[in-house]
Protein backbone atom coordinates (compact mmCIF):
# COMPACT_ATOMS: atom_id res chain seq x y z
CA UNK A 1 0.00 0.00 0.00
CA UNK A 2 1.23 3.62 -0.59
CA UNK A 3 0.35 7.00 -0.72
CA UNK A 4 1.39 9.19 -3.77
CA UNK A 5 2.03 12.87 -3.55
CA UNK A 6 3.39 14.80 -6.16
CA UNK A 7 5.33 13.13 -8.57
CA UNK A 8 9.43 13.38 -9.91
CA UNK A 9 10.52 11.95 -13.80
CA UNK A 10 11.91 13.66 -16.71
CA UNK A 11 10.11 16.61 -18.21
CA UNK A 12 8.66 17.10 -21.74
CA UNK A 13 9.27 20.41 -23.81
CA UNK A 14 6.46 21.88 -25.79
CA UNK A 15 7.59 24.41 -28.19
CA UNK A 16 5.46 26.88 -30.35
CA UNK A 17 5.80 30.16 -31.87
CA UNK A 18 3.32 31.24 -29.33
CA UNK A 19 4.62 29.60 -26.23
CA UNK A 20 7.33 27.38 -24.60
CA UNK A 21 6.45 25.15 -21.31
CA UNK A 22 8.30 22.25 -19.74
CA UNK A 23 5.84 19.61 -18.18
CA UNK A 24 7.06 17.04 -15.76
CA UNK A 25 6.20 13.59 -16.64
CA UNK A 26 5.15 11.02 -13.56
CA UNK A 27 6.01 7.96 -12.56
CA UNK A 28 4.31 4.92 -13.84
CA UNK A 29 3.16 2.72 -10.84
CA UNK A 30 1.35 0.46 -13.52
CA UNK A 31 3.49 -2.49 -12.01
CA UNK A 32 1.77 -2.39 -8.68
CA UNK A 33 -1.27 -3.63 -10.00
CA UNK A 34 0.17 -5.66 -12.60
CA UNK A 35 -2.41 -9.03 -13.17
CA UNK A 36 -4.54 -7.95 -10.51
CA UNK A 37 -8.50 -7.34 -9.94
CA UNK A 38 -9.00 -3.74 -8.98
CA UNK A 39 -11.76 -1.14 -8.52
CA UNK A 40 -10.73 2.90 -8.46
CA UNK A 41 -12.48 5.87 -7.52
CA UNK A 42 -12.63 9.73 -6.76
CA UNK A 43 -13.59 10.92 -3.41
CA UNK A 44 -13.88 13.68 -0.97
CA UNK A 45 -14.85 13.64 2.47
CA UNK A 46 -16.78 10.16 2.43
CA UNK A 47 -16.76 8.56 5.96
CA UNK A 48 -13.88 6.53 6.12
CA UNK A 49 -16.81 3.66 7.26
CA UNK A 50 -17.91 4.10 3.69
CA UNK A 51 -15.27 3.57 2.05
CA UNK A 52 -14.10 0.52 4.32
CA UNK A 53 -17.51 -1.22 3.70
CA UNK A 54 -17.26 -0.04 -0.52
CA UNK A 55 -14.05 -1.90 -0.20
CA UNK A 56 -14.88 -4.64 1.70
CA UNK A 57 -18.23 -5.52 -0.45
CA UNK A 58 -16.36 -5.39 -4.09
CA UNK A 59 -13.15 -7.65 -2.44
CA UNK A 60 -15.66 -10.00 -1.15
CA UNK A 61 -18.76 -10.10 -4.25
CA UNK A 62 -16.16 -10.09 -7.16
CA UNK A 63 -12.68 -10.58 -5.93
CA UNK A 64 -11.57 -7.62 -6.02
CA UNK A 65 -7.91 -7.48 -4.80
CA UNK A 66 -6.56 -3.79 -5.43
CA UNK A 67 -7.86 -0.35 -5.17
CA UNK A 68 -6.93 2.93 -6.51
CA UNK A 69 -8.26 6.38 -4.79
CA UNK A 70 -8.27 9.75 -5.89
CA UNK A 71 -8.52 11.70 -2.85
CA UNK A 72 -9.67 15.00 -3.98
CA UNK A 73 -9.03 17.48 -0.95
CA UNK A 74 -10.47 15.86 1.97
CA UNK A 75 -10.89 18.15 4.91
CA UNK A 76 -12.59 15.71 7.22
CA UNK A 77 -9.47 13.52 7.73
CA UNK A 78 -5.67 12.73 5.59
CA UNK A 79 -5.37 10.81 3.19
CA UNK A 80 -2.81 8.75 4.84
CA UNK A 81 -5.96 7.76 7.26
CA UNK A 82 -7.78 5.98 3.80
CA UNK A 83 -4.78 4.15 3.48
CA UNK A 84 -4.58 3.00 6.99
CA UNK A 85 -8.46 2.30 6.39
CA UNK A 86 -7.17 0.08 2.86
CA UNK A 87 -4.55 -2.00 4.67
CA UNK A 88 -7.10 -3.17 7.42
CA UNK A 89 -9.32 -4.53 4.50
CA UNK A 90 -8.65 -8.62 3.84
CA UNK A 91 -8.01 -9.56 0.62
CA UNK A 92 -6.86 -6.49 -0.51
CA UNK A 93 -3.06 -7.17 -1.78
CA UNK A 94 -2.21 -3.59 -3.16
CA UNK A 95 -3.63 0.05 -2.73
CA UNK A 96 -2.84 3.47 -3.86
CA UNK A 97 -4.48 6.91 -2.41
CA UNK A 98 -3.38 9.42 -4.71
CA UNK A 99 -3.54 13.31 -3.32
CA UNK A 100 -5.66 14.82 -5.66
CA UNK A 101 -6.60 18.52 -4.12
CA UNK A 102 -8.11 20.00 -7.44
CA UNK A 103 -11.11 22.16 -8.41
CA UNK A 104 -13.63 19.64 -8.90
CA UNK A 105 -15.13 22.49 -11.20
CA UNK A 106 -18.68 24.35 -11.46
CA UNK A 107 -21.88 22.85 -11.86
CA UNK A 108 -24.12 24.18 -14.33
CA UNK A 109 -27.29 24.20 -16.15
CA UNK A 110 -30.56 23.18 -15.16
CA UNK A 111 -29.91 21.05 -11.86
CA UNK A 112 -26.37 20.97 -12.44
CA UNK A 113 -26.40 18.69 -15.24
CA UNK A 114 -23.67 20.33 -16.89
CA UNK A 115 -20.84 18.83 -15.53
CA UNK A 116 -17.19 19.86 -15.92
CA UNK A 117 -16.33 16.65 -17.23
CA UNK A 118 -12.56 17.78 -17.08
CA UNK A 119 -11.86 16.88 -14.05
CA UNK A 120 -13.26 13.48 -14.29
CA UNK A 121 -11.72 12.71 -17.66
CA UNK A 122 -8.36 13.59 -16.07
CA UNK A 123 -8.58 11.35 -12.91
CA UNK A 124 -10.11 8.47 -15.94
CA UNK A 125 -6.82 8.91 -17.57
CA UNK A 126 -4.03 9.00 -14.92
CA UNK A 127 -5.81 5.88 -13.66
CA UNK A 128 -5.44 4.25 -17.14
CA UNK A 129 -2.30 5.04 -18.08
CA UNK A 130 -0.32 5.62 -14.78
CA UNK A 131 -1.58 3.06 -12.79
CA UNK A 132 -4.04 0.19 -13.85
CA UNK A 133 -2.92 -0.42 -17.62
CA UNK A 134 -1.83 -3.68 -16.74
CA UNK A 135 -4.71 -4.91 -14.00
CA UNK A 136 -6.14 -7.68 -15.05
CA UNK A 137 -9.47 -6.12 -14.60
CA UNK A 138 -10.90 -3.01 -13.61
CA UNK A 139 -13.98 -1.54 -11.63
CA UNK A 140 -14.77 2.17 -11.99
CA UNK A 141 -17.54 2.58 -9.77
CA UNK A 142 -18.08 5.66 -6.42
CA UNK A 143 -18.11 5.10 -3.01
CA UNK A 144 -22.25 5.18 -3.01
CA UNK A 145 -22.04 2.34 -5.88
CA UNK A 146 -22.13 -1.33 -5.20
CA UNK A 147 -21.94 -3.51 -8.06
CA UNK A 148 -23.78 -6.55 -8.73
CA UNK A 149 -23.96 -9.42 -11.07
CA UNK A 150 -27.89 -11.15 -11.92
CA UNK A 151 -26.37 -14.73 -11.70
CA UNK A 152 -24.53 -14.07 -8.52
CA UNK A 153 -20.56 -14.46 -10.92
CA UNK A 154 -18.45 -11.80 -10.46
CA UNK A 155 -17.95 -8.74 -12.69
CA UNK A 156 -14.99 -10.05 -13.71
CA UNK A 157 -16.02 -13.12 -15.19
CA UNK A 158 -18.81 -11.82 -17.00
CA UNK A 159 -16.39 -9.42 -18.64
CA UNK A 160 -14.33 -12.50 -19.55
CA UNK A 161 -17.44 -14.01 -21.05
CA UNK A 162 -18.07 -10.38 -23.14
CA UNK A 163 -16.58 -9.82 -26.67
CA UNK A 164 -14.73 -6.65 -26.10
CA UNK A 165 -13.83 -7.09 -22.37
CA UNK A 166 -16.13 -4.31 -21.23
CA UNK A 167 -19.02 -3.85 -20.10
CA UNK A 168 -21.30 -0.74 -19.78
CA UNK A 169 -24.02 -0.98 -16.97
CA UNK A 170 -27.22 1.32 -16.04
CA UNK A 171 -27.55 1.97 -11.88
CA UNK A 172 -30.85 1.43 -9.64
CA UNK A 173 -31.31 3.78 -7.21
CA UNK A 174 -31.47 2.44 -3.64
CA UNK A 175 -33.55 5.25 -1.65
CA UNK A 176 -32.57 7.72 0.86
CA UNK A 177 -35.44 6.11 3.51
CA UNK A 178 -34.10 3.47 6.23
CA UNK A 179 -34.82 -0.15 6.09
CA UNK A 180 -33.56 -0.32 9.72
CA UNK A 181 -35.79 0.61 12.88
CA UNK A 182 -32.49 0.76 14.76
CA UNK A 183 -31.32 3.26 12.49
CA UNK A 184 -28.84 6.00 13.84
CA UNK A 185 -27.80 9.48 11.59
CA UNK A 186 -24.17 9.49 12.98
CA UNK A 187 -23.13 5.83 12.26
CA UNK A 188 -24.71 4.20 9.18
CA UNK A 189 -23.67 2.54 5.72
CA UNK A 190 -25.07 0.87 3.10
CA UNK A 191 -27.14 -2.11 4.68
CA UNK A 192 -29.38 0.83 6.61
CA UNK A 193 -30.69 0.89 3.30
CA UNK A 194 -32.81 -1.20 0.08
CA UNK A 195 -36.39 0.57 -0.68
CA UNK A 196 -36.05 0.49 -4.72
CA UNK A 197 -38.94 2.60 -6.11
CA UNK A 198 -39.80 0.31 -9.34
CA UNK A 199 -40.96 3.48 -11.09
CA UNK A 200 -37.70 5.54 -11.47
CA UNK A 201 -35.85 5.58 -14.23
CA UNK A 202 -32.27 3.50 -13.90
CA UNK A 203 -29.87 5.78 -12.90
CA UNK A 204 -26.36 6.44 -15.05
CA UNK A 205 -24.28 4.33 -16.13
CA UNK A 206 -20.91 2.48 -14.80
CA UNK A 207 -18.65 0.39 -16.49
CA UNK A 208 -16.14 -2.56 -15.95
CA UNK A 209 -12.97 -3.33 -18.38
CA UNK A 210 -9.92 -5.93 -19.03
CA UNK A 211 -7.65 -3.40 -19.90
CA UNK A 212 -5.49 -6.02 -21.80
CA UNK A 213 -8.35 -6.30 -24.54
CA UNK A 214 -8.80 -3.02 -24.72
CA UNK A 215 -7.35 -0.83 -27.91
CA UNK A 216 -4.76 1.54 -27.11
CA UNK A 217 -6.34 4.95 -27.70
CA UNK A 218 -9.79 4.31 -25.75
CA UNK A 219 -10.26 7.43 -23.10
CA UNK A 220 -11.66 5.86 -19.91
CA UNK A 221 -14.36 8.50 -18.95
CA UNK A 222 -16.89 8.68 -15.59
CA UNK A 223 -19.92 7.10 -17.56
CA UNK A 224 -18.13 5.33 -20.49
CA UNK A 225 -14.90 4.70 -22.18
CA UNK A 226 -14.40 6.43 -24.63
CA UNK A 227 -13.96 5.12 -28.43
CA UNK A 228 -15.73 1.56 -27.34
CA UNK A 229 -19.24 0.92 -27.87
CA UNK A 230 -22.32 2.09 -25.71
CA UNK A 231 -24.61 -0.66 -25.89
CA UNK A 232 -25.91 -1.74 -22.18
CA UNK A 233 -25.36 -4.63 -20.65
CA UNK A 234 -28.25 -6.19 -19.08
CA UNK A 235 -25.99 -9.00 -16.85
CA UNK A 236 -24.67 -6.02 -14.23
CA UNK A 237 -26.75 -3.24 -12.52
CA UNK A 238 -24.90 -1.22 -9.96
CA UNK A 239 -27.02 0.25 -7.39
CA UNK A 240 -26.55 3.62 -6.10
CA UNK A 241 -27.25 4.45 -2.58
CA UNK A 242 -28.91 7.68 -2.41
CA UNK A 243 -28.04 8.66 1.08
CA UNK A 244 -24.54 7.31 1.21
CA UNK A 245 -23.52 10.87 0.42
CA UNK A 246 -21.89 13.79 2.29
CA UNK A 247 -24.30 16.43 0.51
CA UNK A 248 -21.82 17.94 -1.74
CA UNK A 249 -23.73 18.98 -5.02
CA UNK A 250 -27.12 18.80 -3.21
CA UNK A 251 -29.01 17.66 0.30
CA UNK A 252 -29.02 13.73 0.45
CA UNK A 253 -29.44 13.02 3.69
CA UNK A 254 -31.28 9.74 5.15
CA UNK A 255 -34.67 10.79 5.59
CA UNK A 256 -38.53 10.13 4.93
CA UNK A 257 -40.86 7.30 4.74
CA UNK A 258 -41.22 4.58 2.53
CA UNK A 259 -43.59 5.07 -0.38
CA UNK A 260 -46.93 2.29 -0.44
CA UNK A 261 -45.37 1.35 -3.91
CA UNK A 262 -41.65 0.45 -2.94
CA UNK A 263 -40.24 -2.52 -2.43
CA UNK A 264 -37.39 -4.01 -1.28
CA UNK A 265 -33.74 -4.56 -3.51
CA UNK A 266 -33.62 -8.04 -2.31
CA UNK A 267 -30.76 -9.37 -4.17
CA UNK A 268 -28.76 -6.43 -2.93
CA UNK A 269 -30.35 -6.91 0.63
CA UNK A 270 -28.85 -10.51 0.58
CA UNK A 271 -25.59 -9.52 -0.77
CA UNK A 272 -24.75 -6.83 1.90
CA UNK A 273 -26.10 -9.18 4.75
CA UNK A 274 -23.57 -12.05 3.11
CA UNK A 275 -20.86 -9.21 3.31
CA UNK A 276 -21.25 -6.89 6.03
Amino acid sequence: MSYVDGVQGKTLEVKSAEFEVTIPIGVSYVGAFDGLRAIYTKSKNNRLRWIRDWLTFHVEEHGVNAALIYDNGSTDYAPEDVLDLMTGVQGLEAGVVVSWPYKFGPQAGPSGRFDSDFFEYVVGSDAQRRFLGSSSGVIHADVDELVLTGDGRSVFEHLNDSKTGYLRYHGSVVEGTPTNTNFNQEDFSFQDFGYVDPQKALSTPKWSCLPGRLPSNVQWRTHSIHGMTTAIYSGVIHRHFYAVSTGWKFRRSATGLAKDWWAIDQPIADALQRHL
